[in-house]
């Protein structure tokens, strides 16, 4: 059989596997690339369209430091310094597609401040009006940023800092707290809230007025953890047996993902196609990472090459082209971040391959009629 036969039967054959090839990830060890800091252990918290991480590692000191992998090599993002001169902890908790990270860092003792990283220093966003802590948790491509604050009777407030500004969004209810995880690019905010009946319920908030998502079938708490530019929600919400269940909400109710076959299981991360990662419980001791797309919840562990030796134990997002960040344990038994990429779909690589071979033949019909 000629180059051009063989390269076609090759594409054929791909094609006849697509099933097993469409569900595999490469594994991309983020803890492996810190140097010396590998082995305290590390967390991916987030990921942008580029490919770019933010998470944070534990270093030999024994605080968090926040790192943005670029695709290439880990860069650690530096923290606030604390009384004493001494450089306090930090974490990386969200990244936007220009690569700026938001999370929190150490002040002093006990209290954290949110920051804002665009490639320089780390800059201090604040707090609310007589409170003493904030946590930066969510950033889009405006640089708009939430997170929580302290307020004076206590609780924690959902604020939105935008054009230098720190603003408070309220609550479900009155003197009670709220939380949030994210924020998208129309700048709908989500989270969880009291609700009057002081239970946790899962909100949106968009243009000024903070969304109830409701509770499912027999439930009685939700959270909501990540939102897609659509404006649909995952989180998690416990049931009527009182075991969080992961749920994607699209504009009506609360849709039960349910678990890997364990009692509980919870949505961190959805991209613009609805695909939703988290974790779940497989036994009532043992925890996978989940990837949710077209229906089905599937273990990544079991979209991984099994001789890797590592085990995903929690998946944390996922961008639009389906790469997933995430924690597990690495071969030496280390809690360590990782990024997954997948493998090329195989319809590209049978094209390609079709493609090479029809060129080839081509070449070989111009050299005959010459």
């Amino acid at each position: 059989m000629r180059v051009g036969g063989l390269l076609a039967a090759f594409a054929l054959l791909l094609l006849g596997h697509s099933k097993t090839w469409a569900s595999q990830y490469n594994l991309i060890d983020l803890n492996a690339l810190l140097g010396s800091n590998a082995g305290f252990g590390s967390s991916a918290q987030a990921i942008n369209n580029s490919g770019q991480v933010t998470g944070n590692a534990i270093d030999s000191t024994g605080f968090g430091q926040a790192f943005v992998y670029d695709g290439s090599a880990m860069h650690t993002l530096g923290a606030f310094i604390i009384p004493g001169g001494a450089m306090g902890g930090s974490s990386g908790m969200s990244i936007s597609a220009a690569g700026h990270v938001v999370g929190a860092s150490i002040k002093a003792g006990t209290t954290y401040h949110g920051y804002f990283y665009t490639g320089g220093a780390l800059a201090d966003l604040g707090t609310l009006s007589n409170g003493t802590d904030s946590y930066a948790i969510g950033i889009n491509d405006s640089d708009q940023i939430v997170g929580n604050a302290h307020v004076t009777d206590g609780n924690y407030h959902v604020f939105l800092y935008s054009g230098g500004a720190m603003t408070d969004i309220g609550t479900l209810a009155p003197n009670y707290s709220a939380d949030t995880y994210g924020i998208n690019n129309l700048g709908q905010i989500v989270g969880e809230a009291n609700s009057p009946t002081a239970a946790y319920h899962a909100f949106r908030y968009s243009n000024g007025v903070m969304q109830d998502l409701g509770v499912l079938p027999g439930g009685r708490t939700s959270a909501g953890t990540a939102i897609n530019n659509l404006g649909h929600v995952a989180g998690h919400a416990d049931n009527s047996l009182r075991n969080d269940q992961a749920f994607l909400w699209t504009g009506s109710t609360l849709a039960d993902l349910g678990t890997l076959g364990g009692s509980t299981s919870w949505a961190n991360g959805i991209n613009n196609l609805d695909r939703v990662v988290g974790w779940s419980l497989v036994s009532p001791s043992v925890q996978h990472a989940f990837l949710y797309s077209g229906g089905t919840m599937q273990d990544l562990n079991s979209l991984i090459d099994p001789s890797s030796g590592w085990k995903l134990t929690n998946a944390t997002a996922i961008n639009d082209l389906g790469e997933i960040v995430g924690q597990g344990t690495d071969p030496q038994g280390h809690a360590s971040a990782f990024l997954l990429t997948p493998t090329p779909e195989p319809g590209s690589i049978a094209l390609i391959a079709l493609m090479t071979g029809g060129l080839l033949i081509r070449r070989r019909v111009v050299r005959t009629d010459r």
